[in-house]
């Protein structure tokens, strides 16, 4: 029922102040929608200036003018782009690719960190508490 619903529209308007990843945003653009919305949270990476039109966080005149400038402007091309951005950016292939090649060695790396500046504690009672009565040795 989405899909059918994105299929119909010509423009994707978010008025979220605080969109924390913005899913919602990636399934219109990649529907083929320019997006008009806040420049706040997630927006701001999500919509770069050729793929819609973002505007001061609650400025609704601006966000009104953000939706006719979109209308009478290049809002096929703007769509166009904002499929070709999310197929690119947001693949399975490349979600795998940046959890595998980039997220996953980061965090193993900051846990490697963590368990060398804390290999000289030691630890008394179960892993639910112990965290509260650590002691050096």
């Amino acid at each position: 029922e989405i899909a059918r619903m994105l299929a119909s529209a010509d423009i994707y308007v978010s008025c979220m102040a605080d969109e924390t990843f913005g899913l919602s945003v990636l399934e219109a653009q990649a529907s083929g929608l320019p997006v008009v919305g806040f420049a706040s949270g997630a927006m701001v990476q999500r919509v770069p200036p050729a793929l819609g039109k973002l505007v001061t966080l609650d400025d609704t005149a601006a966000m009104a003018q953000a939706v006719v400038d979109v209308w009478q402007g290049d809002r096929a091309g703007m769509g166009q782009r904002a499929r070709e951005h999310v197929t690119t950016r947001f693949s399975w292939k490349q979600t795998f690719e940046t959890l595998l090649g980039e997220v996953y060695p980061r965090a193993l790396a900051k846990s490697a960190a963590r368990m060398a500046a804390l290999s000289g504690v030691r630890w008394r009672g179960d892993d639910r508490t112990c965290a509260a009565r650590q002691y050096r040795t």
